[in-house]
């Protein structure tokens, strides 16, 4: 008989705990459909781009996600070059419109628009609560570019910061805003500017167009080149001087795309990829990987988690999305929107 209880209280604790386990298991709301993957970010042309979102697992893409979010809402506008986020909030800079788009970045729902103070935004940079946002203003003019100071806390733009040659990417290391200089081979300059007086602090000779850094262990690498040549500077922050240059072989010119990521350094020449260690001093001229489908071309490129993505533009139709791995392999292949220029992760 004790044995039969026994049983029956062993058997009815059990499913008591199964019970109180099934009903207190967390649940994990998702903030939205976009919140596990990246996105891709597509020219487009005259008209309008467009935005891709591709699925973590890659099990999906979703095409022209803005439109789809926000029906009664324009596109986001003419040549976007770039997205940042601050928060949950995503920035769309459109270079073509002038304009910043603002959406949820976790649900791409329309928040509001950013357009006036802009002329050719290119990229940003989000310190203390503020975004800065280059300008490429008067493409004919080289030194009349500036950074427009937005208050992301209520997307006004409440200054401006001259530069006094190009502005195009940008970085906040240590308080400071560190400006390329350089722009479609143009320019040969790095700029270091204070955002607490909006004032620039130093200028630093690259010698080369500088187009790509990428900020590892401590140091600031800055890859520079023309037609011809190209060089990787390491600048230290503290003295913002450059610490060492490693060169690339002879007629290894217009290097593009530098990333950097557990010791190796990765950038691009047409549509070759290299892969070296980052304290090697010169690069040399075989190449890690070719791309060798049609078309070959190479236009974004980002090293993220051990895998290599590769934007491929296809002229006027829609572009694709290559993923390697690091060893080179072939792992994905997507199709996009018209002139994919790069990707942005969530």
């Amino acid at each position: 008989m004790k044995r039969i209880y026994f049983c029956f209280v062993a058997v009815a604790s059990l499913s008591f705990f199964a019970s109180c386990s099934k009903e207190e298991l967390p649940s994990f709301p998702s903030n939205g459909d976009y919140e596990s993957g990246f996105f891709v970010l597509n020219e487009g042309n005259a008209s309008n781009g467009t935005v891709s979102f591709v699925k973590s697992n890659f099990s999906s893409v979703i095409d022209n996600i803005f439109e789809i979010e926000n029906p009664s809402e324009s596109n986001v506008g003419r040549y976007p070059q770039s997205i940042f986020f601050n928060g949950d909030r995503a920035y769309v800079i459109s270079g073509g419109s002038n304009i910043v788009t603002v959406v949820n970045r976790y649900t791409f729902k329309y928040i509001t628009r950013i357009a006036t103070g802009f002329l050719n935004p290119r990229y940003a940079v989000v310190f203390d609560g503020k975004a800065y946002v280059t300008n490429l203003a008067d493409f004919s003019n080289l030194t009349d570019d500036y950074i427009a100071v937005v208050n992301l806390a209520n997307n006004q733009i409440e200054g401006t910061i001259p530069v006094n040659g190009i502005a195009d990417r940008l970085t906040e290391q240590n308080g400071k805003l560190y400006v390329l200089n350089g722009s479609f081979g143009e320019g040969s300059s790095l700029t270091v500017i204070d955002p607490t007086t909006n004032s620039i602090v130093t200028t630093i000779d690259t010698g080369l167009s500088p187009n790509s850094f990428e900020e590892y262990d401590g140091s600031l690498y800055v890859l520079c080149s023309n037609t011809t040549t190209s060089k990787i500077l390491k600048i230290n922050f503290d003295s913002n001087t450059i610490q060492s240059e490693t060169s690339f072989a002879t007629g290894m010119g217009n290097a593009q795309n530098l990333n950097i990521e557990n010791g190796t350094s990765y950038c691009t020449i047409d549509n070759k990829i290299y892969s070296n260690p980052i304290s090697t001093t010169t690069i040399p001229a075989n190449s890690f990987l070719t791309l060798t489908t049609e078309p070959t071309s190479l236009y974004g490129f980002e090293v993220k988690g051990g895998a290599l993505y590769v934007a491929n533009p296809n002229g006027n139709t829609n572009g694709k999305v290559l993923v390697y791995s690091n060893t080179g392999s072939l792992l994905h292949q997507i199709e996009v929107g018209l002139f994919p220029n790069g990707f942005y992760f969530n």
